[in-house]
């Protein structure tokens, strides 16, 4: 079994890379002069959007896994009290 919380961080890497690549592949075929609807790449403005969406996706999942508290395996000890601390 692997650990949720280093998945999660591959995750949120992953979502990143293809966030970026998606906002990449969107500018370099908003340069091309007669770009039309396709850019370089044979991907439309939706295609892009999707691939961007997805990488969102990916990197949603992934901080969830990274944030999300876990099942007790590190749970937090009670903290110890002092002779100064006041116990309600």
């Amino acid at each position: 079994m692997t650990n949720k919380r280093f998945a999660g961080q591959v995750l949120r890497i992953l979502g990143l890379a293809i966030e970026m690549l998606g906002i990449l592949a969107a500018a370099l075929s908003s340069r091309q002069e007669d770009a039309g609807p396709a850019s370089g790449a044979g991907l439309t403005f939706r295609q892009i959007c999707v691939v961007v969406g997805v990488g969102f996706v990916v990197w949603v999942v992934g901080t969830a896994l990274t944030y999300w508290p876990g099942s007790g395996t590190r749970a937090r000890k009670p903290a110890r009290l002092g002779k100064n601390d006041l116990e309600l």
